[in-house]
């Protein structure tokens, strides 16, 4: 059995399952502001999961979605 530590359990709540969490669907006009908000707010992905459009997401959830984005674009 694999013990997780604290932080891994900390972690995993708050990105995960914490029921606060938006699980919506992603739509095009959230993918579009985060591409336009990401450079002016300095990459800070916790400022950016404050903003209204982004309701419910957290910062983690919101840093990989702009990765996927940027991965999405540079292929």
């Amino acid at each position: 059995m694999v013990v997780k530590s604290e932080l891994q359990v900390r972690e995993r709540y708050c990105n995960l399952v914490d029921p606060s969490i938006g699980k919506d669907v992603w739509t095009i006009d959230m993918e579009r502001r985060l591409l336009e908000v990401a450079e002016e707010y300095d990459f800070c992905w916790k400022k950016i999961s404050l903003l209204p459009v982004f309701k419910g997401k957290t910062d983690n959830c919101v840093w990989r979605k702009y990765k996927c984005l940027m991965g999405r674009f540079t292929e």
